[in-house]
């Protein structure tokens, strides 16, 4: 049956400067009366898609993003403008076409990436990619915001804009090739252009300009529960480093700011370990999701300059990771329980063996499980066997006990006051674990366990 409208327009509204606001109005009614003639919510995948100055392009960008933002049931669809500055044509050609094509298999099938598309801003002066040679040394590409060279006017997967995130950043913005004059080490005839933390020759560069100017790279990836998210940005201060106009840095999703941190040059100085004037150091920023996440949350990423006229800020290989939580929450929330039987001491499958034992031994809380097995006994030793999950939960430590009355329970090495002791040595041999107990005198009776705490 019918699946999803794919929509990719927007370069009739560059050219008669639709605004942000605008645009989502008009394409928010079409989707709307779609829906209500369909009968249900019929998912829209929306390009970013424009072809026109940067002046008329990014107020319809910023409008498309708006409606993906806006509405559980539209989706960031492929990203077009990079198109036209790699010589696919506005139209494009069988390249651009495929292109095309690879965005949205990995966009319909859930695989999109979060490793920012150049983020090391060496792409545009890629021949390969563009046909452009590398800048020389000292040099810069700056955008005029009202250039109708619409092919090469932008920087591959970024955007640059005002603090209102709707229109083209003002200032003398783009990428460059530092040298003498902003960074004296990193002559390309002494370095080759590279200073540490920098990913190629080519930075990019916000100069001047209005206060709040920022880059933009938006994913197609949805924010996950229970996952660590993390953007690392080389940020430089130039020789003179009272230019520098305080970075920040920040993860948005959905496009509302989740994470946000100043680096002003105390800050980035503290980071260096000493005088950060002339280098490029990391910063890094995170933002962690909780057990649960709203849906359609797509993840972007944004490098601000704070300061206004006067003041510049260079940046370089720009990272954004994601790592799955591996702790009790992150684990019990893959069974898809009622909340109510998802804490650490719940038993909902009624095997006698609490969530946070299940945890620990990797099986399934809410299907039946045996737990310790029995082996043999020969003289002082007692061997048994427990599931053993492979990847625990990191924040819970399993530990055995005995006990020669069921009453009194002894930790392993220990007992009661001058009475016997038991030791525990356990070997774990890929999902099993089997556990020697050796006690130090003969025991009329032995009781064994094993148990779990949650940190």
């Amino acid at each position: 049956g019918f699946r999803a409208v794919l929509w990719q327009q927007g370069e009739h509204d560059a050219n008669i400067s639709t605004t942000a606001a605008t645009y989502a109005s008009l394409l928010g009614s079409v989707i709307t009366k779609s829906r209500i003639d369909a009968g249900w919510n019929v998912p829209w995948y929306v390009a970013e898609a424009a072809y026109w100055n940067l002046s008329q392009r990014e107020p319809v960008v910023a409008g498309q993003r708006m409606l993906a933002h806006g509405d559980p049931f539209t989706f960031l669809g492929e990203a077009t403008c990079d198109l036209h500055t790699k010589g696919y044509g506005l139209h494009f050609n069988e390249a651009g076409t495929v292109e095309r094509a690879v965005q949205y298999t990995e966009i319909l099938a859930g695989i999109p990436t979060l490793v920012p598309v150049n983020g090391h801003f060496e792409d545009n002066r890629s021949p390969a990619i563009t046909g452009l040679s590398p800048l020389a040394d000292g040099s810069s590409n700056l955008f005029d915001i009202n250039d109708t060279d619409r092919g090469t006017n932008r920087v591959l997967g970024w955007h640059i804009l005002t603090a209102s995130g709707v229109d083209a950043a003002d200032g003398a913005n783009a990428y460059h090739n530092p040298s003498t004059g902003t960074f004296a080490g990193a002559i390309d005839s002494v370095n080759g252009g590279v200073l540490p933390n920098m990913d190629g020759k080519h930075v990019a560069l916000l100069d001047g300009g209005s206060a709040g100017n920022y880059f933009l790279h938006s994913t197609r990836a949805l924010a996950k529960a229970n996952t660590t998210y993390t953007l690392t940005v080389a940020l430089g201060v130039r020789d003179n480093p009272a230019t520098f106009g305080t970075a920040r840095l920040e993860i948005t999703a959905d496009g509302v700011v989740v994470a946000s941190t100043s680096f002003d040059k105390t800050a980035i100085d503290a980071l260096h370990g000493s005088d950060a004037s002339g280098t490029f150091t990391d910063a890094t920023i995170t933002w962690t999701t909780g057990s649960t996440v709203a849906a359609n949350q797509p993840l972007a990423i944004r490098v601000v300059k704070e300061g206004g006229t006067g003041t510049v800020l260079d940046f370089d290989n720009a990272r954004f990771t994601a790592t799955a939580l591996n702790d009790f929450n992150s684990w019990i929330d893959d069974f898809s329980l009622p909340a109510a039987d998802q804490n650490f001491t719940d038993d909902p499958d009624g095997d006698n063996l609490d969530n946070g034992l299940e945890a620990w031994f990797g099986t399934h809380p809410g299907q039946w499980s045996s737990g310790l097995s029995l082996g043999s006994t020969v003289g002082l030793v007692t061997t048994f066997t427990h599931p053993q999950n492979a990847s625990p939960p990191t924040d819970l430590t399993g530990y055995y006990a005995w006990s020669p009355n069921l009453s009194n329970w002894h930790a392993s090495g220990s007992g009661p006051e001058g009475g016997p002791t038991v030791s525990f040595v356990p070997n774990t041999d890929g999902t099993t674990t089997t556990v020697t107990a050796t006690a130090s005198e003969p025991l009329d009776k032995l009781f064994l366990r094993v148990g779990v705490m949650q940190d």
